[in-house]
């Protein structure tokens, strides 16, 4: 009779277990929180004779209850913590040494294996030159720029596997070696930070976040104003850091590849964040400028560049404009396909490219395009002097 009885008493427990997500989804009695990152839950789909048909209904209204299962949120947390735990899996993600997360792309930038190829640098060095040179010619700041990368910094968290040692020449070392010799304006931020890696107080890129954290951006952020003061000979408000805060609790983007991982349980770690100060005297002086490059640039606005720009722009990967139009504001003022970048090229006093070592293939669409257009000019310039030779 006990056996019958626990037999019983289990079986209903699973049937009522396997109830719960049918119930949840009927009644909503729990809220869950939504999945964070690249999860996106299909959309339900209404009936119809040519989608019975084709089964394109069935199709669609089997992912829609899939995807939109009562509990489903939690019981893909409770997966992938599960994963995460036990076999140091993580979705789109590798896991490393002391939970240290990173992305595989940014490791082919490290091992050399997305290299462009020293010709492809080369020309896009020159070209570089070349605007250098004109922006010179017109008054204009120029500043090209290689952020900070997690792999370069961290490489002795990387996991133990043969393809993650270097396998050659990469893009940042190239391209170093030929702004060194062409004379262009340029600072790799990664040898910066590995020489204060053993000194600095704080984390300059965090277990959980792919970016340099707020803290290791302040760095950054006092050799672009040092640049600008140099080669304007200007005074800028160079922002002061009093005091730093530390913290358990991530702030901005310091652990935006840990929200995507959606654990229950966190990665714990701890955060250092500076408290900013611009002081101000008579002579202090600010600049317009544009900024063009990849995410790796949202650190070095969210605090301090943005206090010594009356005002900037930033190109996103040269696809999308933003606008400061108040202080700390950022907006979206429109693509760059409909946007008339080179009117707004002329008037700037500045102009900086940041791009981290990964995402340098695409610090050529900005710098091929703003070389034809100088070209164009200068094209144009000289025509107009041999017309008016020619009427002399």
């Amino acid at each position: 009779m006990k056996n019958a009885s626990l037999k019983k008493g289990l079986l209903f427990f699973l049937f009522a277990v396997l109830c719960v997500p049918f119930a949840q989804h009927c009644l909503g009695l729990i809220v869950s929180m939504p999945l964070q990152g690249d999860y996106d839950a299909a959309g339900d789909t209404q009936f119809s004779i040519k989608g019975w048909m084709d089964g394109s209904y069935q199709e669609q209204k089997n992912k829609y209850l899939n995807d939109n299962m009562g509990l489903r949120p939690d019981f893909v947390r409770a997966g992938i913590q599960f994963d995460f735990t036990l076999f140091a899996k993580a979705r789109n993600k590798l896991v490393g040494k002391e939970n240290y997360l990173f992305y595989s792309n940014y490791i082919d930038a490290y091992t050399g294996k997305d290299f462009m190829g020293y010709e492809k640098i080369r020309e896009e060095v020159l070209k570089m030159k070349y605007i250098q040179d004109r922006f010179r010619e017109e008054n204009k700041s120029f500043l090209f720029m290689i952020a900070g990368s997690k792999v370069e910094h961290h490489p002795e968290y990387l996991p133990d596997w043969p393809d993650h040692k270097k396998v050659g020449p990469t893009n940042r070392a190239v391209y170093g070696h030929y702004c060194d010799s062409l004379d262009v304006n340029f600072i790799d931020f990664n040898d910066y930070l590995l020489e204060i890696k053993k000194t600095n107080k704080g984390p300059i890129f965090s277990r959980q976040g792919i970016h340099w954290t707020r803290y290791g951006a302040i760095f950054a952020v006092d050799s672009i104003i040092r640049f600008i003061e140099r080669d304007r000979k200007i005074d800028l408000p160079n922002p002061e850091y009093p005091k730093l805060e530390h913290t358990t609790i991530p702030r901005g983007i310091d652990n935006d590849m840990g929200v995507s991982l959606n654990l229950p349980m966190p990665i714990k770690e701890d955060f250092i964040y500076p408290v900013i100060s611009i002081p101000r005297t008579s002579t202090t002086t600010t600049t317009s400028a544009i900024y063009v490059g990849d995410s790796f640039f949202w650190p070095l606005l969210d605090d301090s560049l943005t206090h010594v720009n009356h005002y900037y722009e930033f190109w996103h990967y040269f696809l999308e404009v933003l606008v400061k139009k108040d202080d700390n504001e950022r907006h979206l003022l429109t693509e760059m396909a409909s946007y008339n970048w080179r009117e707004k090229l002329d008037s700037t006093d500045c102009v900086m490219i940041v791009f981290t070592s990964r995402n340098l293939p695409d610090a050529n669409r900005f710098v091929d395009s703003v070389y034809d257009y100088y070209k164009q000019k200068e094209y144009k310039s000289l025509r107009k002097s041999d017309l008016v030779k020619k009427r002399k």
